[in-house]
């Protein structure tokens, strides 16, 4: 192998890392969700895994050799099922568990506000005029 120490140990690092477990590989579940609006969490984790891939792609450059396996092994589907307020997630099982996690993260209660209201009802009438 040629180029530069770095280059070489991450695309080491990509082989090794690839060598561990198949792309191909796949795990399934439905998740859902109990606090947060599922649009909103695919929206988010999308946004995620974009960045995600967008720097492996500037780590690694372009053109370079396993980019695409490692962008293929990172894939994670997500689907939103709005019904069910459910998402579909698909992921290699090595970043099925990272996936989850976020999943969960994202799920949680909102902050809520307790407000107590007293109402009190007065009549007055002539008979409390005369001060008795």
């Amino acid at each position: 192998m040629g180029g530069t120490e770095h280059y070489v140990e991450l695309v080491a690092e990509v082989i090794e890392t690839l060598d561990g477990s198949s792309a191909q590989e796949r795990k399934s579940e439905v998740y859902r969700l109990r606090n947060a609006q599922a649009t909103e969490v695919q929206v988010a984790i999308r946004s995620f895994l974009d960045q995600e891939r967008q720097r492996i792609t500037a780590v690694l450059g372009q053109e370079a050799v396993g980019t695409a396996l490692k962008m293929l092994e990172h894939e994670v589907a997500i689907v939103a099922e709005p019904v069910n307020n459910a998402l579909l997630l698909s992921a290699n099982p090595r970043y099925f568990s990272q996936i989850r996690e976020l999943i969960e993260k994202l799920d949680q209660p909102r902050p809520q506000v307790l407000i107590q209201v007293l109402l009190a009802e007065v009549t007055l009438d002539s008979t409390r005029e005369t001060g008795n």
